[in-house]
């Protein structure tokens, strides 16, 4: 599992390469029709991904990584433990690492606000256990 989680981590934005840069670089607010073509990366990612022999078994992590634990998420709505289990962890994964490297739209978290961020998302966008497993992991210290 480990192995498909360090593939999965570096391919689970693999959709994007179908989405325009002027979208995934614009620095306004997004209309409702540019977010309706950045949540159909996770299901370009999964078409490409599916079609490959060495990339097809994590075609339904990169399909499931923006679902959420509450249900809310795309583009299925799955919720709880429902979302595979490495989804849910890239999910973490990913968001820490938007949170503390910061985007052109975003500010950079420090480590102790990104996890007060990932605590506040716990049983709503997160696992909560994973959320905590992942604090373990990384540590709270400064």
């Amino acid at each position: 599992k480990s192995d498909d989680l360090i593939l999965l981590a570096s391919l689970h934005d693999l959709g994007k390469v179908a989405i325009p840069d002027e979208i995934l670089k614009e620095k306004k607010k997004l209309s409702q029709q540019d977010w309706e073509i950045i949540r159909s990366y996770p299901e370009i990612g999964y078409n490409i991904a599916k079609q490959s022999f060495k990339f097809s078994h994590i075609a339904d992590y990169i399909l499931s990584h923006h679902e959420r634990w509450d249900g809310k998420g795309y583009p299925r709505q799955l919720k709880g433990e429902d979302i595979p289990l490495l989804s849910r962890i890239m999910a973490i994964i990913d968001a820490y690492d938007v949170m503390r490297s910061g985007r052109f739209y975003k500010k950079t978290f420090s480590k102790k606000e990104a996890i007060k961020e990932l605590r506040e998302c716990s049983g709503s966008q997160f696992d909560p256990r994973l959320v905590e497993e992942f604090i373990g992991v990384i540590g709270e210290d400064q």
